[in-house]
């Protein structure tokens, strides 16, 4: 769970900023990010991954880091800026401007407290996507290296198993996969039920 866990802490950190500075300065800032995201979004994730990797000359835990925390921000970032476009123009913001707060003390007093239950609620999604991904990656022969433990050393090296009609060798660390991916899912959905008060 180290690799999930870390590129998801990634990715967080870099589209909670991106997207806090383009929600709340707007302007050539937000339509830079947007453009940026856009570009992102229509990269075929997978290969570029798989580029990235092959470009750095083999898979570790801080080069998968260091590209999934660098492509895989933007859904994080875009929540975060729909968050600040909303609370920016909320009373109690404008109250804080009229007092005098400065930007820093109204992101981080006023509106991050206020924009986090979508983001943990996404970010608990987002983990269970890392280790369907890592899975598919290692299934492609680009996981992280043993003995470091990994979801896609699971899947690696079951190819000729499968050519071989052995499908049945697969079975267990698949179901395995599924089951973690399905647990975190759930999670997700409790914290998402849980932060949403109009479930209440």
């Amino acid at each position: 769970m180290m690799a999930p866990l870390t590129n998801c802490g990634g990715y967080i950190i870099i589209g909670g900023i991106l997207g806090a500075l383009a929600g709340f300065y707007g302007g050539w800032i937000d339509n830079a990010l947007m453009r940026l995201t856009d570009v992102i979004i229509a990269m075929p994730f997978i290969l570029v991954v798989v580029a990235v990797t092959a470009a750095f000359g083999g898979v570790s835990l801080t080069v998968l880091v260091l590209v999934i925390a660098g492509l895989g921000w933007f859904e994080i970032g875009r929540l975060m800026r729909a968050q600040f476009l909303v609370l920016r123009e909320s009373e109690f913001v404008q109250a804080a401007r009229a007092l005098g707060a400065s930007d820093v003390r109204i992101i981080f007093r006023h509106i991050v407290p206020n924009s986090l239950a979508p983001i943990i609620v996404s970010a608990t999604l987002g983990v269970s996507g890392i280790i369907l991904l890592e899975a598919a990656l290692g299934f492609l022969g680009y996981s992280i290296p043993p003995p470091e433990p990994s979801w896609g050393n699971l899947l690696s090296g079951y190819e000729e198993a499968l050519l071989r009609n052995q499908a049945y060798l697969v079975a267990f660390p698949a179901l395995a996969l599924v089951t973690t991916a399905l647990c975190i899912n759930l999670v997700g959905d409790g914290i998402r039920d849980a932060l949403d008060p109009r479930q209440r």
